[in-house]
């Protein structure tokens, strides 16, 4: 049978089907949802804590504080909001529900190695790529119902750009040519790019939804080097 995955040193694909098939395959992933799973989980792993991805079926392990869906809640100690990690203080275990990064993590947790990519850290995720294998980098998606637009999910222009914002930052490795199209598209924004970020779809969502305090987090372009990489026990940490 045909297998649609190229065989080149990495490839970009989106959402939960394209984590689990190259997990399949036996790819590395980078999982890229740049607003803002990604980024949020980057930043609580910078401050020493590490972060367990819900996905729909999964159960809170134990000792392990359950952020709230909602995103912001005066009474919780972190949210899915990026400055809420101010809070965290090394060691600290919290569990983080999304509706995209985290179920595109729970769907290719059989690859050999899950790394989380976005805006901030899209250097060094770079440079941690094995040369062993080949990498998958899946953009996460958005929903439509989070606009209420009904169900299902569409692509995202943030995350097409996070996922070109690591790919960009590659060297030495072939790259299918999704993969280098997604690279083409950050490296055209240019100057343009904070301003992309900040009127695509989901960007004006956030300033509608009075989310505009995130954005800042968000597009902030390697302002860390850390790479939150999955450990046996189902918790991202800093590698």
């Amino acid at each position: 049978m045909w297998d649609p995955w190229p065989d080149v040193g990495v490839h970009l694909e989106w959402g939960e089907r394209g984590a689990g098939e190259a997990a399949d395959r036996g790819d590395d992933l980078v999982v890229v949802d740049a607003f803002s799973f990604s980024t949020t989980v980057t930043m609580a792993v910078d401050r020493g804590a590490r972060v367990f991805a819900v996905g729909r079926n999964d159960t809170v392990p134990p000792d392990t504080y359950e952020v709230p869906k909602a995103r912001y809640d005066d009474s919780a100690r972190m949210t899915l909001a990026p400055q809420s990690t101010a809070h965290l203080v090394p060691g600290e275990r919290v569990a983080l529900w999304s509706a995209n990064g985290a179920a595109v993590v729970a769907a290719g947790r059989h690859a050999p190695r899950i790394t989380l990519g976005c805006f901030r850290n899209r250097t060094a995720v770079a440079a941690a790529l094995r040369r062993d294998r080949r990498t998958t980098v899946v953009a996460c998606a958005e929903r439509w119902s989070s606009i209420g637009a009904g169900h299902g999910v569409r692509p995202s222009l943030e995350d097409w750009l996070g996922a070109g914002a690591v790919i960009a930052a590659t060297s030495g490795l072939t790259l299918s040519p999704e993969a280098q199209a997604a690279a083409a598209t950050f490296t055209a924004a240019g100057a343009q790019l904070e301003t992309w970020l900040r009127e695509c779809v989901t960007g004006r969502e956030l300033v509608a939804k009075q989310w505009t305090a995130d954005l800042d987090y968000l597009v902030a372009l390697d302002a860390s080097t850390v790479v939150p990489t999955l450990a046996e026990d189902g918790f991202f940490e800093a590698s």
